[in-house]
């Protein structure tokens, strides 16, 4: 068998021209894909309201302190570290006292 638009040889069992892609004559018209079976709708189901919850109450909001309480407990704290750290650093015999202690 021969395609009758390029005269390309064509096997008996071909349904198409493999050089220029016509369908030949002799070819049996291939079937359409079957549809696909048709399923039954699905049950609509209605949901169940949903139940009232009452809202949360709003929560308190956290009441800033002042800063100046926590500023006097830290400077007690400090100050008296400050007044022993400046006498080893700025006196004579504090000088003295850290050379002894760290080298020279």
């Amino acid at each position: 068998m021969f395609c009758p638009n390029c005269g390309t040889e064509a096997r008996a069992t071909d349904v198409f021209c493999r050089r220029c892609g016509r369908r030949l004559p002799g070819a049996a018209p291939t079937a359409a894909p079957p549809e696909p079976p048709k399923l039954p709708p699905e049950p609509t189901t209605t949901l169940p309201e949903p139940s009232k919850v009452p809202p949360e109450p709003p929560r308190p909001q956290p009441v800033n302190e002042p800063i100046g309480d926590d500023l006097s407990k830290w400077l007690a704290y400090l100050a008296p570290l400050l007044v022993i750290l400046g006498k080893l650093l700025f006196s004579s015999s504090g000088r003295r006292l850290l050379a002894r202690i760290f080298g020279d």
